[in-house]
């Protein structure tokens, strides 16, 4: 008898195995009246069909996505580069780091020294670029990422000078892997003979968390 049974009721069913059991989640659980005007934070939930059945997963699916990431436009002052030396770019201005959507323990931070410490594991996009003021005629220049991932200086991008002293501006972008503690710090490269400025106007530093199965 289907509707007999102590454990029968309207919030039951009948198991195949001859036996009432508590209705568990699915698509009837959803209220869908009520549509949510709030902006989504790493608790709330999504329902996805996995594998054939309805599972609930966080937000940070989603999120996590690009989060992490850093955007820094323009410096505080020129900052003056020594020459034949690979220096870190300390002088970031309009500093926004976007840290409160991603999964893990956030411990984002750009420092007094340039580095960008990520906070969560994967791979990132860098982008860099800089204004290198007044460089001699025949002389190297260089934009690069510094990774204690694998403690390797990243060339983004370089150049010979021309014939004639100028203001050279040099951009570029790479992707590399990062685990949770490390950081990314964009440096510089001349040999101009002495030391040269970078100009605090048309400098820019971004890192961008991209999505991916693997993680480093």
């Amino acid at each position: 008898n289907l509707n007999g049974g102590s454990s029968a009721s309207s919030s039951t069913f009948w198991r195949g195995d001859g036996a009432w059991a508590a209705a568990g989640f699915d698509i009837g659980s959803i209220t869908g009246a009520t549509a949510s005007t709030a902006v989504p934070i790493t608790t709330d939930e999504h329902i996805m069909n996995i594998g054939g059945a309805l599972r609930r997963v966080d937000h940070n699916i989603v999120t996590a996505v690009n989060t992490p990431w850093l955007q820094a436009r323009g410096l505080t002052g020129n900052q003056s580069i020594a020459t034949d030396t690979n220096t870190a770019i300390t002088n970031w201005n309009n500093i926004t780091i976007n840290s409160k959507q991603d999964s893990g323990t956030s411990s984002q931070s750009l420092s007094s020294n340039g580095r960008f410490t990520v906070g969560v594991a994967g791979y990132y996009q860098i982008n860099l670029g800089v204004r290198f003021a007044s460089v001699g005629a025949g002389k190297n220049i260089r934009i690069m990422i510094y990774s204690p991932h694998d403690d390797v200086t990243y060339i983004i991008n370089g150049q010979k000078t021309a014939a004639s002293t100028a203001t050279y501006y040099l951009a570029g972008s790479l992707v590399l892997p990062a685990g949770s503690s490390r950081y990314f710090e964009a440096q510089c490269y001349h040999d101009h003979g002495s030391a040269i400025n970078l100009e605090s106007m048309g400098a820019s530093f971004s890192v961008y968390r991209i999505g991916s199965y693997d993680l480093p």
